[in-house]
């Protein structure tokens, strides 16, 4: 699963993603988005950015980690300040949105546990 408001990084994280063999379940601009489709399909990962529209990314993973507590969620943002903050919720991930090689090792490892 991808959230990030941006299509255009939707896009390339969803054909970086399958071309290395994950199947992307779903893609969404925005949190709530995220956590309805956590709820409803309950994704082995979420691939989720932190700065969006309305609710942020850092918002959420509280109601993530609660809707679908096996969902393992990698961070991916532009933000230092923000992914800082996001290593402190206890998700499994955060790689900077440059970092593409970075969260394709992270989901490497990820899909290896």
């Amino acid at each position: 699963m991808i959230c990030d408001d941006q299509p255009e990084m939707r896009e390339v994280l969803r054909l970086t993603l399958e071309g290395d063999g994950h199947r992307i379940v779903g893609e969404t601009g925005l949190a709530t988005g995220a956590i309805t489709a956590c709820q409803s399909s309950k994704p082995d990962v979420l691939v989720l950015d932190l700065m969006l529209a309305g609710m942020s990314g850092l918002q959420a993973i509280p109601f993530i980690k609660t809707e679908s507590p096996d969902t393992k969620i990698v961070v991916c943002s532009a933000y230092a300040r923000h992914r800082s903050a996001a290593r402190s919720l206890a998700v499994e991930a955060v790689v900077a949105k440059s970092g593409l090689d970075e969260l394709r090792r992270v989901l490497k490892e990820i899909a290896g546990a």
